[in-house]
């Protein structure tokens, strides 16, 4: 078998091609002495080259890549770049060459030009530039509308003290969890009405109570780690039917009001309250809730709440059907499904 059958034969089996010299590159890739320290592969599965930088030490090192090197094929799958020095990112950083997703992380990045990316405007869904240095005047927030198909935006471990006003009807997932956010409002995504997924976390001590109301589409609330607090009347107002899982671990949850968490609808219902301060599952906040987690789908998970078992948890105790939707969560280090409640004189009212 000739050496380049050898090449195609393992393309077919792992999915892609390497090259390592110009005899054995693909056709669609750029010649590899010209791109170095940058490697391109071709993926079979989305017939698109895919460009591997995280060799890259500066920007000086990326720039010179995309003046020079010619590039058979201008849309890639994606571009990785990890602990380069970056610094600022100029405008048409790639030059007349597009990616579908764009991923530099731990880059010391301080800023980036509102037209860096332009030539990736029309087909980009995936913005990844977290672990950087952006704070809230460094990074072109307004321009995110421009980008047709962008739909995953992760910024986390930023600089950012302000949730932004996202204005862009293609964004479904903004990450911005370990950031210094503290709060944001509905004005934040009145704008991006297809959210379905929002991460924000550890500086968060409240937020509006009508923040959520104009997403129609959301799915995923990571609210997780941050300092929120007892839950107050109006806290938290959903209004998708799609809605599954909220998170609220570890956010020093003491009570929650009755009609803190409204407007859930699915009976697909994920709710995460993990290493909080709950003694106890009152009736009047749970059941609502556990209506919302009868299909064999939806869970409550409590692990980590120094809980008390006592007459107030019987309703939830003496029912098997609610105690399967139960995750986790224990009274002194027994499970709650576990709890010996035979001798107990309890009544249900």
């Amino acid at each position: 078998m000739s050496y380049f059958a050898i090449i195609i034969f393992t393309s077919l089996l792992f999915g892609h091609v390497c090259y390592s010299d110009e005899e054995t590159k693909f056709p669609s890739c750029p010649l590899y002495s010209d791109i170095y320290p940058c490697t391109c592969y071709w993926d079979t599965d989305l017939n698109q080259p895919d460009l591997d930088c995280r060799n890259i030490v500066n920007l000086n090192e990326l720039i010179a890549i995309f003046q020079t090197a010619f590039f058979p094929e201008k849309r890639f799958w994606r571009i990785r770049l990890s602990g380069a020095q970056l610094g600022d990112l100029p405008e048409d950083l790639f030059n007349d060459v597009q990616f579908d997703e764009v991923r530099m992380n731990n880059c010391n990045i301080t800023s980036v030009h509102p037209e860096a990316f332009r030539s990736s405007k029309p087909n980009m869904d995936t913005m990844e530039l977290y672990s950087n240095l952006l704070t809230d005047d460094s990074f072109p927030w307004s321009t995110l509308g421009e980008y047709l198909r962008l739909w995953r935006v992760h910024l986390h471990h930023n600089l950012f003290t302000r949730f932004p006003v996202l204005t862009s009807l293609a964004i479904e997932d903004i990450n911005l969890w370990e950031t210094p956010i503290s709060t944001f409002s509905g004005v934040s995504f009145e704008g991006a009405p297809n959210l379905r997924i929002i991460d924000v976390n550890p500086n968060i001590i409240g937020f509006a109570e009508d923040s959520f109301i104009s997403l129609q589409n959301l799915e995923e609330l990571h609210l997780n780690n941050n300092q929120l607090g007892d839950l107050e009347e109006g806290q938290i107002v959903l209004n998708s039917p799609n809605f599954k899982y909220l998170y609220l671990n570890n956010n020093s949850i003491s009570d929650i009001h009755p009609n803190a968490i409204t407007g859930v609808t699915s009976t697909r219902l994920k709710l995460f309250l993990e290493d909080n301060l709950l003694t106890t599952v009152k009736e009047e906040v749970f059941l609502p809730l556990m209506s919302r987690m009868l299909d064999g789908w939806g869970e409550l998970d409590l692990e980590g709440n120094p809980l008390v078992c006592d007459c107030e948890m019987y309703w939830l105790l003496s029912n098997a059907t609610l105690l399967s939707n139960i995750r986790s969560g224990s009274c002194n280090g027994t499970e709650l499904a576990d709890v010996d409640i035979s001798a107990w004189n309890c009544s249900l009212t």
